[in-house]
């Protein structure tokens, strides 16, 4: 390996910048620029003087005022100019040779030099340290350069405490800086044999050269893809702001419009009373991230020769405008093929057509003229919102859409774009061929998760902009929220609801006075915003996780094997280190009627959701037909959503419980075999579901009479699941691959006589808890624990007839005392043995 930086490529670059730096540049530039236009103005002034004649004073009426000549003549004026001039045209070409050196060149051939594979800057860090720095000094010298601090401060770390630690670190804890060039080569060779040295790479390497150093990071849970993510991040706009000082690159006199490009083309007045050019939206100056792949599909099929149309589908916030805006950048840019070049997109409002006429004939009218219009003028791409429900609102009128489109489809004059949200296009637009013959589907799809990062990197640069720098968003915070938006968050489409959320993130911390968004922070939000628990684990939560269990207990009496397959789960879930492409949990409850299967559901929903009313709750019985699969999903023909459908949307969060299970018809069955393995599914209308924020409890009766037996007999547990499950697949109730996608399959034991009077009190507190907010007490001893547990205990069912007893008995019994004013509020009471019988 050689090294040798002062032959790197980019050290004229910082030795001129270290002679002239760049703040006393931008200091003369400020004091030459207006001196260069005070002499221009004085030289214009005497030059204008000295040819003014008393005659024309006297004919203008202002012999009164006098306009004496500068006492400087209009050569020394010159002059002075033009040294000043000079000056400021040095400083010009100073800045162009800085500019010249530090061009990145990809190198064609691998250097020999280790230095020339750095980047600019990594080479800057280098340069900064000294030509023969140590590891220790190349670690200081970070904060020596603005890229260095900006990359920490995205990786949320303060200047002051990282140079007090560094400082703390003798030099002896360092490994050598041989061996750290070692590394660095080796980093980057197993990215590429010869790559460029990013510095990704260079950081990496670098804080692993230090125990103490390496310590810090993973204290502060800053790990490797954070430190590259966020060097990644900072390179990319450093490099654009380069890219725009650079105006006389091709790409950036590019984007300066021509004069007279459009007069070739014909005016469109009546068409702009209905749309608006998107060029106007400054799309230049707009970086449009994403949507690569759906922007060259589009450009593609606008090269048609004839009939070249499109029709853009997906979900409202799945990038449809963010498409278009990228097509007029690429026009507006000049990167299009010829075919395109100077097209002007106007954005249409179907329904502003509509509206605006009053009869069918002025509608048809009015399209005509307006689409004639558009093919005079010879350069317009025509965007169309809502165009299935134009669709629709002109066949209302009478009016079918594909007869009046169809020769402006045809033709090769003009393009017509179509927006179409997935649900209307399936419903009004998708079987329609007489129309759909003129078009090209482009189906727009949810972004990757490292492309949806990316779009929040570019985002919340703009969003910090506007708030003045007030904030500023760390980058494990930026991937904490395209995970949250991924994970937690379901209503509407991504990316809109990831940048929904960073918008709603940065008001909250902007509102907060908080300068930096951890990934803590944006958990702490998310948890408010879903009221799940996520983020830190305090020391309070901690004791509730620890004792879980027993919480449940508090619910659920005897039923241990359930109640610690539950405790597990939750656990499991609180840390994060569940499956995250499924529901929270999954499991199937089997046993008798009675048993506190719906029971510990209700308890899961309260300990885990903070409520027992987080949860939905389907009677599977309903759903023993194939026609009642349609009752789940929705009707796509009576355009009606179905009940899974809409009690998920409506309560995103919580349990979904799924009684008597084995009843459901096997298309039912299978449609949850899909949520259970993949943790979503798709409605009627073709729209994706998310059930990945849910715990999924399914209880059954099947083996019941198994489970009577075989407990009866003193069999272990683990033997009666085993025969159960045994009779249940052979009796087909569930398919293997069903069993296997549940998380845990439990099987309750059958009530004793040792746990229904625990049941009862339970209940019996529950209903004093209801007197109690009527501030009535009521006093629970052993009688009327006794009595609730003898008269409601029912061997078959369960403690089912237990709360059935307590209601027709108890309290019946003391709704009678509160009607005859024996009760009122502020009565402490308790009822005797005599009034139990």
């Amino acid at each position: 390996m050689f090294f040798d930086f002062i032959k790197n490529k980019f050290i004229g670059a910082f030795v001129a910048e270290n002679v002239f730096p760049v703040k006393i540049r931008r200091i003369f530039k400020l004091v030459l620029t207006p001196i260069i236009l005070i002499f221009l103005v004085a030289i214009f002034y005497n030059s204008v003087i000295s040819q003014i004649s008393f005659e024309f004073l006297t004919k203008i009426k202002l012999t009164a005022f006098k306009f004496p000549l500068l006492p400087i003549s209009n050569n020394t004026l010159w002059g002075c100019a033009f040294l000043v001039l000079s000056i400021r045209l040095f400083i010009l070409a100073f800045e162009f040779f800085i500019f010249s050196k530090t061009k990145e060149i990809k190198n064609i051939e691998t250097p020999s030099n280790l230095a020339d594979r750095f980047n600019i800057y990594v080479s800057e860090i280098w340069y900064k340290a000294g030509m023969f720095a140590s590891t220790k000094d190349l670690a200081e010298a970070v904060l020596s350069t603005t890229f260095g601090q900006s990359v920490l401060l995205r990786l949320g770390i303060f200047s002051r405490d990282y140079k007090n630690l560094i400082s703390q670190i003798s030099k002896e804890s360092w490994i050598a800086k041989d061996v750290f060039l070692g590394n660095l080569q080796q980093l980057a060779d197993s990215n590429s044999v010869g790559s460029e040295i990013s510095s990704a790479m260079f950081l990496e390497t670098l804080f692993k050269s230090s125990a103490e150093l390496n310590q810090f990071f993973i204290s502060k849970e800053i790990f490797e893809e954070d430190i590259q993510g966020a060097a990644n991040w900072m390179e990319g706009v450093f490099s654009e702001g380069d890219r725009a000082k650079r105006w006389w690159l091709r790409e950036n006199l590019g984007r300066i419009s021509g004069i007279g490009k459009n007069w070739a083309f014909g005016k469109t007045y009546f068409l702009e009373r209905f749309s608006y050019d998107i060029h106007k939206e400054s799309v230049s100056s707009l970086h449009i991230v994403g949507h690569d792949k759906e922007i060259k599909m589009l450009e593609a099929a606008l090269l048609k020769q004839g009939g070249a149309n499109v029709v853009l589908v997906g979900e409202p916030g799945s990038g449809k405008n963010t498409i278009l805006l990228g097509l007029a950048k690429m026009i507006e840019a000049g990167k299009v093929f010829p075919e395109l070049e100077h097209k002007r997109i106007f954005k249409l409002s179907g329904p502003a057509i509509v509206a605006s006429a009053k009869t069918k004939g002025e509608v048809e009218e009015a399209l005509m003229r307006m689409f004639n219009e558009a093919m005079r003028a010879g350069d317009i791409i025509l965007v169309i919102e809502d165009f299935p429900e134009l669709v629709k609102s002109l066949e209302e009128l009478g009016i079918v859409a594909s007869q009046v489109l169809s020769p402006y489809l045809q033709s090769s004059i003009i393009h017509v774009l179509a927006l179409a949200n997935t649900a209307s296009f399936r419903k009004i637009l998708e079987n329609d061929s007489a129309i759909m013959k003129h078009f090209e589907k482009i189906e727009i799809y949810e972004p990757a998760y490292k492309e949806l990062v990316e779009i929040l990197q570019d985002l919340d640069l703009f969003i910090e902009a506007s708030n003045s720098g007030k904030t500023l968003v760390t980058y494990q915070a930026i991937k904490k929220i395209a995970e949250a938006s991924q994970q937690y968050l379901v209503n509407g489409a991504l990316p809109e609801r990831a940048i929904g959320l960073l918008q709603e993130i940065a008001a909250q911390a902007l509102s907060s006075n908080i300068g930096i968004v951890s990934p803590e922070f944006v958990l702490e939000f998310i948890s408010q915003k879903t009221k799940m628990p996520l983020g830190k684990i305090s020391q309070e939560e901690q004791k509730e996780l620890v004792n879980l269990e027993a919480k449940l207990h508090e619910r659920v009496i005897g039923q241990n094997e359930a109640i610690d397959a539950i405790a597990d789960t939750i656990r499991r879930a609180r840390v994060g280190i569940q499956e995250k492409k499924k529901p929270i949990g999954s499991f199937l409850f089997l046993g008798p009627t009675g048993v506190g299967k719906t029971e510990t559901a209700k308890s899961l929903a309260e300990v885990y959701f903070g409520n027992e009313e987080k949860m939905i709750r389907l009677d599977m019985t309903e759903y023993q037909n194939d026609s009642d699969l349609e009752k789940l999903l929705g009707s796509f023909e009576k355009n009606e959503p179905g009940i899974l459908v809409s009690n998920v949307r409506a309560m995103p969060y919580g349990v979904v419980l799924l009684d008597e299970f084995e009843k459901a018809n096997q298309k039912v069955i299978d449609l949850f075999l899909q949520v259970l393995d993949e943790g979503f599914f798709s409605d009627a209308f073709g729209q994706k579901i998310n059930m990945r924020n849910n715990i999924i409890v399914a209880t059954s009766n099947a083996g019941s009479r198994i489970i009577w037996d075989l407990i009866n007999k003193g069999s272990p547990l683990e033997e009666v699941k085993k025969a159960v499950m045994e009779n249940i697949q052979k009796e087909g109730k569930f398919k293997p691959e069903l069993l296997n996608r549940f998380d845990a399959t439990i099987v309750f034991r059958p009530i004793d006589q040792s746990s229904i009077k625990s049941i009862a009190q339970i209940m019996i507190k529950k209903f004093a808890g209801r007197l109690a907010e009527k501030n009535i007490s009521l006093e629970i001893n052993q009688d009327l624990i006794d009595a609730v547990a003898k008269g409601g205990y029912d061997p078959a069912f369960g403690a089912r007839p237990m709360r059935r007893f307590l209601q027709e008995k108890i309290e019946k019994l003391i709704a009678d005392k509160m009607i005859r004013g024996e009760l009122k509020p502020g009565s402490r009471f308790s009822l005797s043995e005599e009034e139990l019988v």
